[in-house]
């Protein structure tokens, strides 16, 4: 009954479900992954060595990632099971904190709760919709966790100082310990979210001190704090020197500072032109969305002058915030690798820019609603999210079409998962040959040597002595 006498709330009902579409979509082709590349390095590590010894492994022989070796080591003792649920998991996690964290922001609006799923929907739908490599950022499992989840961690801490400042929540002694240890687990899955998280909670630092609230100042101090340990962590770890000189990476050399810092801006700029020209129709719907969203529910009290001057000021700390953050995203690849950042990476980027793009959208929406004064104005907004909507709704028909290639991929997968198992139950002590599969979001799952990447990780795995592949046409498929 409710919904009926409330029409804007019914269409914000409507615009959560068809955004659900396209994600729904994405935890289904999510269900056909299968363990891919690194995912058989760190699998096989932690059933020979066990959990605490595959951190050992790990620390000393290849990076400091604490807090990513830790999780996915813990969930690989489960079995290969857990690549089809993580990447659903990963998707219902980030609409839940998002929308979590925009709460205390929609609170004085009407119906905070349905707008702050519809715009965190937004978000999650635009970055995933957008990336440069879905299978890298979302379906494999050590891309989702490395990237994507210490995102979800710095979202919730940014949900937490919005309670904070918005609605006063207290501030505890346990609360400081408890944020400093949440960034510090945070910062030990990626050095670039590490770089991210640092700069992001500097900057904040700075404009919390400047309004004057002592105890959010605190809160954001001790989650820097946090951040700065887990930074320490990772670059004591032994392992960093024995990964450079391996894999022939320069290094973080100091004359290279400069050459990384024009390379990171000029991708930025790439990042941002990219997202406007290929993913247009994602890109009109992260902006259109919100925007029709804050013309149906924003507060007409505020005057029209104030509105435009907080919009002013909140888009030049949304640009140039974003911006900064993106830039630092891209910063340690080109600094320490000395080449563009791997696809999977460019998720943080495009996080930041997407939701620059939707709080842009959202700012506008404002002002607007503040300067126009017409009763159908919630009838105009459900016109123009109603457009906006096509897109998402384009992007789950278009992913619905790769439903079929994931399980036909899934199904010879598991297929040769039977082939490798039932070598290692026949005490087989020669190199075992599996018919190829197709190429995985650009990786191939098995070489046709024994030394190809990840042939030994795979032959760890399952316990055998070596692994290669060979053609379809040469197999028994």
């Amino acid at each position: 009954m409710r919904l009926r006498r409330d029409p804007t709330a019914l269409w914000l009902g409507a615009c959560i479900a068809v955004l659900g579409f396209p994600l729904i979509i994405f935890g289904v082709v999510g269900w056909f992954s299968r363990y891919a590349s690194d995912d058989y390095c760190t699998a096989g590590i932690v059933l020979e060595r066990g959990l605490v010894g595959a951190q050992q492994f790990w620390y000393t022989t290849w990076s400091g990632r604490f807090a990513f070796f830790g999780l996915v080591s813990a969930i690989e003792l489960f079995g290969d099971w857990t690549t089809r649920v993580v990447p659903a998991i990963a998707l219902l996690g980030s609409v839940a904190v998002l929308a979590w964290a925009l709460v205390p922001l929609t609170s004085r609006w009407r119906h905070p709760t349905l707008v702050s799923v519809a715009l965190a929907q937004v978000v999650v739908f635009g970055m995933f919709a957008s990336v440069p490599n879905l299978g890298q950022s979302l379906y494999w499992e050590t891309g989702v966790l490395t990237y994507a989840l210490p995102i979800a961690l710095l979202v919730a801490f940014a949900g937490w100082l919005a309670r904070v400042l918005v609605c006063g929540v207290r501030v505890t002694p346990v609360g400081l310990a408890g944020a400093a240890v949440l960034m510090c687990i945070a910062g030990g899955f990626s050095e670039t979210n590490l770089a991210v998280q640092a700069a992001a909670l500097g900057l904040t630092l700075v404009g919390v001190i400047a309004t004057g609230r002592r105890d959010a100042g605190a809160l954001v101090a001790a989650a820097l704090i946090g951040t700065l340990m887990a930074g320490v962590i990772l670059a004591d770890a032994p392992g960093n020197a024995e990964r450079v000189t391996r894999s022939e990476y320069p290094g973080a050399q100091v004359g290279n500072i400069l050459l990384a810092a024009r390379a990171s801006m000029s991708l930025l700029g790439l990042f941002v032109r990219r997202f406007e020209g290929e993913f247009r129709p994602v890109f009109v719907a992260t902006g259109l969305l919100p925007f029709a969203l804050a013309l149906a529910v924003s507060p007409k009290a505020c005057p029209l002058r104030n509105q435009l001057l907080r919009a002013a000021v909140a888009s030049v700390v949304v640009v140039v915030g974003a911006g900064a953050l993106v830039w630092t995203s891209l910063f340690p690849s080109y600094w320490v690798l000395g080449f563009d950042p791997p696809a999977r990476i460019e998720m943080v980027a495009q996080f930041f820019i997407v939701s620059a793009v939707a709080a842009l959208g959202f700012i506008a929406g404002r002002v607007v609603a503040a300067s126009i004064h017409f009763k159908h104005l919630p009838l105009v907004a459900g016109v123009l999210a109603l457009t906006a909507l096509l897109s998402p709704l384009s992007v789950a028909f278009v992913q619905a079409r790769q439903v079929s290639d994931a399980q036909q991929y899934a199904a010879m997968w598991d297929q040769d998962d039977q082939t490798l198992r039932q070598a290692r139950q026949a005490g087989s002590s020669d190199a075992v040959a599996v018919p190829a599969l197709p190429q995985w979001w650009g990786w191939d799952w098995v070489g046709p040597r024994t030394d190809d990447f990840p042939n030994a990780c795979v032959a760890r795995y399952y316990g055998l002595a070596a692994v290669r592949s060979v053609p379809v046409s040469a197999s028994t498929r």
